[in-house]
Order: C-alpha cells, then sequence, then structure tokens
C-alpha cells in the first residue's frame, strides 16, 4: 500500500470510531463537536508530542510499549487501522497516556474562573473572599508534580507507577489525571474523542 492508501484507512476508521463515540455518547455538544470540527486540537497535539518525547527519552518504557503492541498484533487483537476501543484494552498504552498529562498538562489556561459567592467561602482550609477568581487549570501541572501523593520519583515519567498500587488509590491517581480535562460543568466534551486521537495516533506510529 501507498502512504496514501495507508492515511486514507487510517481517516476512515478514525471517521468511524467518532461516529461510533457520537452514538454511544448522545449529549447534544459531544455531536455538535464530533460534526461540526475537531475541538482542542492543539491541546490534543500537545500531548502526543509530549507523549512521543517521553517514549523516545525513556527507553525501557518504549520498549515495554512497543512489546504489548507487537504482541496484540501478533495474537490478531488489532485491526487495521487499530481501533480505539482496541487500544483501550492494552493497559501499558493507558498509563503511558496518563503519565504524559500528569507530568506535562496541555492547557495551562487561567481562562475558567469561579468566583467565590457573597460572604466568601473556605478551599481546602483558606478562606476565600468574595468575588475572588480561583483557577483550576493552572494548577494542574503542580499537583501532577506532588511528591506528597506521587512519591519521590514524581518528577519521573515512569508508567509502571499505575500498576503498584491498591484500587484505592489508583481511584485517587485517575481522579488526580482527569481533572486536566476539566470538572461538571467545565469538563472538556471532546475528552472521549481527544483520548481516542491520542490512542490511535501513538499506537500507529
Amino acid at each position: 500500500m501507498t502512504k496514501e492508501e495507508i492515511l486514507q484507512e487510517v481517516a476512515v476508521q478514525l471517521y468511524a470510531d467518532l461516529l461510533a463515540v457520537a452514538q454511544e455518547y448522545t449529549c447534544p455538544c459531544i455531536m455538535l463537536t464530533n460534526r461540526t470540527s475537531f475541538a482542542g486540537t492543539d491541546t490534543t497535539a500537545n500531548t502526543i508530542t509530549m507523549l512521543l518525547y517521553f517514549l523516545s527519552s525513556n527507553p525501557p518504557a518504549y520498549i515495554r510499549l512497543r512489546k504489548e503492541i507487537d504482541g496484540a498484533t501478533a495474537a490478531g487483537l488489532l485491526s487495521k487501522p487499530m481501533k480505539d476501543s482496541e487500544i483501550r484494552q492494552m493497559p501499558y498504552m493507558q498509563a503511558c497516556i496518563r503519565e504524559a498529562l500528569r507530568l506535562m498538562p496541555p492547557l495551562q489556561s487561567t481562562h475558567f474562573y469561579k468566583a467565590a459567592p457573597p460572604g466568601g467561602d473556605i478551599v481546602c482550609g483558606y478562606h476565600v473572599p468574595h468575588g475572588a477568581r480561583v483557577a483550576t487549570n493552572s494548577t494542574m501541572y503542580t499537583i501532577g508534580r506532588l511528591e506528597s501523593f506521587w512519591g519521590d520519583d514524581a518528577e519521573e515519567f515512569r508508567p509502571e507507577r499505575w500498576f503498584e498500587t491498591d484500587e484505592g488509590r489508583r481511584q485517587a491517581m485517575l481522579t488526580r489525571t482527569d481533572l486536566v480535562f476539566g470538572h461538571g460543568q467545565f469538563a472538556c466534551v471532546g475528552k472521549v474523542i481527544a483520548w481516542m486521537e491520542i490512542s490511535k495516533t501513538v499506537a500507529e506510529v
């Protein structure tokens, strides 16, 4: 197959996966995003870039991920092009994505503020006066590198950490990395699509 034919197949499969996502998640916002534009292209591209950087500068992680992909391919578990549903069954790939998001959250913007209500509020033991605007995205870089939570190797790209813990702590780790997509009414409506794009791109590369 020529390069153009391969890219065409990838594009067709990507579109098929997008339609599957739209049918599973029927939120009108996601449907609109799916049909009209690829929201968050820069943030998704940033994550892909950083993940490839971390893998290229960490040979053991790269080798383990390559073995997982090669093993799944040999077992006939991956289509050509790969499907999102198949890649989500690859635990080390998912751990690599989580590590990249933890170390280098793609969005450091402070555009989404929450204003303290009349009378102020208490956040983590601190008094926030009325009208004060509190941003969350700008703190994700720090949250992802807190040694008090992640350990002495918090600055290291080490996907294995996602397998070396009990389920309760793992859920706490998942919650912290999920915050890079926002929360509540400010949550990223394109999270599912972004995760699919990251997974498929890195796995195919």
